[in-house]
């Protein structure tokens, strides 16, 4: 993951767990023989609810329409062209919106920002 930073460029995230956590997190997988027969399967593996991807990808496209805005009030319209590509690919739809984006306004006659929307409208 990587956050465009002007003046600065891109920046790359990636999280990394200390060695030491890694090694307790190892060893509280390991079933012991006490353990596992305290414990009945069904309680130990909970399985991960449908919605939530949907819900942080929702948030992530929302998070990128404002980070398009952002760059747009920084006169950046290539970030913010690129920021808007995101936020498509991450499941932004809300086209009202955009129309209604008076900080996106010089976008509109920008031959990017068409086939954007031609892509996924």
């Amino acid at each position: 993951m990587y956050v465009d930073v002007p003046l600065v460029g891109k920046l790359y995230y990636q999280r990394v767990k200390a060695p030491e956590a890694l090694a307790a997190a190892a060893s509280a997988m390991t079933p012991t023989p006490a353990r596992a027969s305290s414990a009945p399967a069904a309680a130990a593996s909970v399985p991960p609810t449908p919605a939530e991807p949907a819900r942080q990808t929702a948030q992530q496209g929302t998070a990128d329409y404002d980070i398009a805005i952002l760059m747009m009030r920084q006169a950046n319209p290539d970030a913010a062209v690129r920021s808007l590509g995101d936020a498509f690919a991450h499941g932004f739809r809300d086209f009202g919106k955009l129309e209604a984006s008076v900080e996106l306004a010089p976008l509109r006659a920008d031959v990017r920002y068409q086939a954007l929307l031609a892509k996924y409208r």
